[in-house]
């Protein structure tokens, strides 16, 4: 949320999300934020994408909140780059896991949040589109947005609808300025929100 520059745990700074942090603006690598779930970040929204675009399955979370740490493939996470042991976790939305990259200031890192607090892709979207960066958009038929709190220069965060009342969550970090995640962060995090998603049909 607002794997991204605060420190860590990553916690919000605001009702919902006591302790996630409220801003990217501190460069500490491989370690993601949220946005905000207060909806009082300022900055200009640039937005893409239908506010209705997708639908909200009724897709069942449970197996990776009880183990988040499988909600990615070894096979997929090869895709994706080299990382260390991933970091099973917990936060203010619900369990989660980290994966940091190998060395983390060449390559990204990705943490996946299963957000099962009641929290809902509704009320993400309402307290995050006032971001400097916003868009609404579907994955895998889903309605999701993406956002960070700066220039999306290094860090994304995208959330996907998986029920009325839960959502798989992606945050995205990136330190190297030659990698290629770092041209579009957002479309990184999309890409894995993509394969959790998959892997949540399956």
């Amino acid at each position: 949320m607002t794997l991204l520059r605060p420190t860590v745990p990553i916690l919000m700074a605001t009702l919902l999300t006591v302790g996630l942090a409220s801003g990217c603006t501190e460069k500490k690598p491989g370690n993601p934020s949220a946005g905000s779930t207060a909806g009082t970040a300022g900055g200009t929204s640039t937005a893409s994408g239908s506010p209705t675009s997708g639908s909200t399955a009724d897709l069942d979370v449970s197996k990776f909140a009880s183990n988040p740490c499988s909600a990615l493939t070894t096979d997929q996470l090869a895709t994706l780059g080299s990382f260390k042991a991933p970091e099973p976790g917990s936060g203010a939305f619900g369990p989660n896991c980290w994966w940091k990259a190998t060395k983390v200031l060449e390559g990204a890192g990705y943490k996946v949040t299963v957000v099962n607090n009641g929290t809902t892709i509704e009320s993400l979207i309402e307290n995050n589109k006032s971001l400097k960066v916003f868009k609404e958009t579907s994955i895998a038929g889903l309605r999701a947005a993406s956002w960070d709190q700066t220039d999306g220069s290094a860090n994304c965060s995208t959330a996907v609808g998986t029920s009325s009342k839960s959502a798989i969550l992606v945050q995205m970090n990136i330190e190297n300025e030659n990698a290629p995640e770092r041209k579009d962060t957002c479309g990184a995090s999309e890409k894995v929100a993509a394969l959790v998603v998959q892997n949540l049909k399956g």
